[in-house]
């Protein structure tokens, strides 16, 4: 099945290659899957329960079971529709000046904040989808002609 494939790697196709469609090892990509897996499953044991003569409240179970099965197929396309893989991205470098050292060494705590934005967004990838962001930090010393001389 598709699910198995996106979890374990592997082609659909007899005759490819087992690489095709890499192993997901996302823990985010996995717990989604694994949400979907538990829907279906207990989805599965109320259609495998249906009949012409079902009760009301094993109607709804069905019903209250495929919307939520729906819920967890939808959050897994949307991660994977919207998560690039790494070894597609192009880098986008990002000149950084700031003052580690001279007057005010407020860049250390600058550098902080650029990395955790840096680390967030090219994680989600909503922002800039399909490009790696990686800082690139220049010490300007607190001192304009420095950040100048970039």
């Amino acid at each position: 099945s598709n699910h198995k494939i996106l979890l374990e790697g592997g082609s659909p196709r007899r005759l490819a290659a087992k690489t095709d469609v890499a192993e997901t090892t996302d823990l985010d990509a996995i717990n989604l899957m694994k949400a979907v897996e538990d829907q279906w499953n207990v989805l599965k044991a109320h259609l495998d329960q249906a009949t012409p003569r079902s009760t009301e409240a094993l109607l709804r179970s069905v019903v209250e079971g495929t919307a939520a099965a729906a819920e967890s197929m939808e959050a897994v396309v949307t991660f994977f529709g919207t998560t690039t893989r790494s070894t597609t991205m192009l880098s986008l470098e990002i000149l950084a000046p700031i003052p580690l050292t001279g007057d005010w060494p407020a860049g250390q705590t600058l550098r902080l904040a650029a990395q955790l934005a840096e680390g967030l967004i090219n994680k989600e990838q909503r922002i800039l989808p399909g490009f790696n962001l990686k800082h690139v930090f220049y010490d300007d010393k607190c001192d304009p002609s420095k950040g100048s001389q970039i």
